[in-house]
């Protein structure tokens, strides 16, 4: 689901930590892929928030948030794509 102008949320029902870490590098592995046109290569960068309920909180409101918080530390720390909330 779209977020916001370049943040999307997806809902998960699995929380194992293990399952999500590889999920977050599946997306990360995907998405470092340069695209092509015409002879130009594109590339962007991205940080991913995880939070997991209940271990997070239960409210909506109060996941965003702890989502929120750890993709920008992850965006901080530059050299980690995803950071997982405690």
């Amino acid at each position: 689901m779209r977020h916001g102008g370049d943040e999307f949320i997806i809902v998960i029902p699995n929380n194992d930590e293990v399952y999500l870490v590889q999920l977050a590098n599946n997306f990360i592995n995907d998405l470092m892929q340069p695209i092509t046109a015409g002879n130009t290569k594109f590339s962007d960068t991205f940080s991913i928030g995880i939070v997991s309920a209940p271990k997070n909180g239960s409210e909506l409101e109060v996941l965003l948030n702890k989502a929120d918080i750890a993709m920008y530390e992850a965006k901080k720390r530059r050299n980690e794509a995803f950071l997982i909330s405690r």
